[in-house]
């Protein structure tokens, strides 16, 4: 082989070495923003799913309130659908507290219930047949955010008429 073929071959050597340092800086540059965009996502997500659940609690509630004493209700509480919500997960319970679904959250993603500025990760919430929360502990805000990422987070809030309603913007906290 000739230098000069040598050469060629070092300089090509250099030239890869460049487009892979300008690549991976390019990489390094965006890896923040795509962490956000995924933070933003998982949190959307989990809100958007937790929403959709405490609804279809409410709306359950309606339907079957009176009729589940035709089905074996014993008690009050027999008649209710309820979603728990736990550290990690949440549950949706029917009747004599059988599951109908569970779920739970994404890695890094936290519910919690708020209560003038205090958080507890455990909540129970269930409606009337009228579609009314059941009691005041199930007239909530749900705080839903990825761990570290408070700023970033959505509340799902429910009345004491029955609406839920989701808000999306910073934590006051």
């Amino acid at each position: 082989m000739s230098v000069s073929g040598r050469g060629q071959q070092g300089g090509m050597l250099v030239e890869v070495m460049l487009v892979v340092l300008v690549a991976a800086v390019l990489a390094a540059a965006a890896f923040p923003g795509v962490c956000k965009v995924y933070r933003q996502a998982a949190v959307e997500y989990e809100a958007e799913h937790l929403l959709a659940d405490i609804r279809r609690c409410q709306s359950l509630s309606r339907v079957t309130g009176s009729s589940a004493w035709n089905y074996g209700a014993d008690t009050s509480a027999d008649t209710f659908v309820h979603v728990v919500l736990e550290k990690g997960k949440y549950t949706m319970l029917a009747g004599n507290m059988k599951i109908i679904d569970s779920h739970a959250y994404l890695a890094g993603i936290k519910a919690v219930k708020e209560d003038k500025k205090s958080y507890s990760a455990k909540a129970d919430i269930a409606f009337s047949q009228e579609g009314t929360p059941r009691s005041v502990e199930s007239m909530m805000t749900i705080f839903i955010y990825y761990q570290g990422y408070e700023q970033e987070g959505r509340r799902i809030m429910i009345s004491k008429g029955g609406r839920i309603r989701m808000e999306r913007g910073r934590h006051e906290g």
